[in-house]
């Protein structure tokens, strides 16, 4: 038989019900190929994850004897055929299949019990490609560093400019300096949230500042290269000039005196917000700014040394 395979959402990866099917009338002796409109087949094989709202159904014509649709892309009452679904010398138990999407929820959970699965770069690739795809979709379970950054990594397209810059800054600081990402406690969807929306709001001090400590250091080029990249890319997102912001602060001057105490009164109820304020998780942005301050002081202990030694040797 000549089998034509049809991968209704048109994605540049395995699809995991056509590779079974594949491998079955491979097995059988049939001929198994990609979908050519200019040939005619025996049995057409379609298979679609996402409705009209994420991916629409393939409209050309089908020459082929016969044609089966699967998926949950067209419906959940569809399956694979047992004699496809069921891997030859095992029991009907150990056929690996699984049903990860539940309503508004992806189920991570489970793959903790499937092995074969979670242990497949093949799977892992579709799997990640649906999260990204469904960002909406609330999870269960833990996503691992590697396959959260694959999530994120197939998203950028469809990111705003902020989001896409806050990607590669979190990518950079992993890349630069690990130890340093690790010992902020949030996960990487949670660093992004947090880097786009300081760019969105301009603060973008203590970033830029660590990053010409980066370009200062020039320890390796491309890190070199790749900090001046995203300091050229931060300069969509400066702070307001230092007028503008006391401008803003002080908006309610009406007798020549800045803020009216009315800054200050805000300081002091802020600061004993802060202090009532349960401890919470240091945050990428945070951690960057500490190493900031870290390098900064130990340059200037650096020079209080120099000079002492310098002064002992005059005297």
């Amino acid at each position: 038989m000549k089998i034509g395979l049809i991968d209704v959402d048109g994605h540049n990866f395995p699809n995991l019900c056509l590779m079974k099917i594949s491998a079955y009338h491979k097995a059988r002796g049939d001929t198994v190929e990609w979908y050519d409109s200019n040939k005619f087949y025996d049995l057409v094989y379609m298979s679609r994850v996402f409705t009209d709202t994420y991916s629409k159904d393939y409209e050309g014509n089908i020459k082929a004897y016969h044609v089966i649709k699967g998926g949950t892309g067209y419906g959940l009452d569809n399956k694979l055929p047992d004699a496809i679904e069921h891997t030859p010398g095992t029991e009907a138990f150990e056929d690996v299949g699984i049903d990860i999407l539940s309503g508004k929820r992806i189920d991570l959970d489970i793959l903790e019990y499937i092995p074969d699965i979670k242990g497949n770069p093949q799977a892992m690739e579709v799997i990640a490609e649906l999260v990204a795809k469904l960002p909406e979709m609330e999870i269960d379970g833990h996503m691992s560093e590697e396959f959260e950054a694959k999530v994120w990594e197939k998203r950028m397209p469809d990111l705003t400019p902020a989001e896409q810059l806050a990607v590669e800054i979190d990518r950079f600081t992993y890349d630069y300096d690990t130890a340093l990402y690790h010992d902020n406690s949030q996960s990487m969807t949670e660093n992004v949230s947090e880097l786009a929306e300081a760019l969105k709001q301009r603060d973008t001090h203590d970033i830029a500042m660590w990053l010409a400590d980066v370009v200062t250091e020039g320890t390796e080029l491309e890190e070199t290269k790749k900090a001046m990249e995203l300091l050229e890319k931060l300069t969509d997102y400066k702070p307001l000039a230092k007028i503008e912001e006391m401008e803003e602060q002080n908006y309610n001057m009406v007798d020549n005196v800045l803020n009216n105490g009315a800054g200050e009164k805000a300081q002091k109820e802020e600061n004993k917000k802060e202090q009532e304020r349960p401890a919470a998780r240091i945050s990428l942005k945070a951690r960057l700014a500490e190493k900031k301050a870290l390098v900064s002081g130990q340059g200037k202990d650096h020079a209080e040394q120099e000079n002492a030694k310098k002064n002992q040797r005059e005297m």
